[in-house]
């Protein structure tokens, strides 16, 4: 029988302030998790992340990482 994403535990939840750890243009950006998505059967957590500038992005949770606080 296969998992719910839900099974697995979320490395962010909505509110946590997290930084992109990536490469890529969005690297070292800091935002807030908006939103956290699963699918059934998908073992991955997406998680919506809007940044200062008011912009969101989606980002899976290898590519982000909480960041220390909002004013760093």
């Amino acid at each position: 029988m296969p998992r719910e994403p839900f099974d697995r535990p979320q490395k962010f939840r909505v509110g946590d302030y997290v930084i992109v750890v990536n490469p890529g243009a969005d690297k070292g950006k800091r935002g807030t998790v908006v939103h956290v998505s699963g699918h059934p059967g998908d073992f991955v957590y997406r998680y919506d992340v809007r940044f200062a500038d008011g912009t969101s992005k989606r980002f899976f949770g290898f590519e982000i990482d909480l960041a220390l606080s909002q004013s760093a």
